[in-house]
């Protein structure tokens, strides 16, 4: 999942095999998801639509915003950390907007796990 050089917004398993519904009916990939174009209103469509139609169309969301390409699609401890499209949405309003502190908690955990003598060993 580190050093993702692609523009798809979503590496997890959103939607690869679960998604949860809420009481009012609205279908989402994952249960933290609420940017409004990833919400499916299963009372003006069909699971079966929403499952085989919605499901793609959100997976294959895409981001050019440079900010994001270059920071956080790029992150080689990106694995550490908490940045998913639904939560930088939760955090900031974006589904590609880097968060600070999740990379300051990154960096931390990095730093607790030896990460930079782990890559000294890989490259000796």
């Amino acid at each position: 999942f580190s050093h993702i050089s692609c523009n798809h917004l979503f590496h997890c398993g959103t939607g690869n095999g679960s998604f949860t519904v809420s009481y009012n009916g609205l279908f989402r990939l994952c249960s933290s998801l609420w940017h409004p174009e990833c919400v499916y209103d299963l009372k003006k469509g069909s699971l079966t639509d929403a499952w085989y139609n919605f499901v793609p169309k959100v997976r294959n969301m895409r981001s050019d915003r440079k900010e994001f390409m270059y920071t956080c699609r790029r992150c080689p401890i990106i694995n550490l950390c908490m940045w998913c499209p639904a939560h930088a949405h939760l955090e900031t309003g974006e589904l590609d907007a880097p968060v600070d502190y999740f990379c300051e908690v990154a960096h931390a955990r990095a730093e607790a796990l030896g990460y930079d003598r782990i890559k000294k060993r890989l490259k000796s």
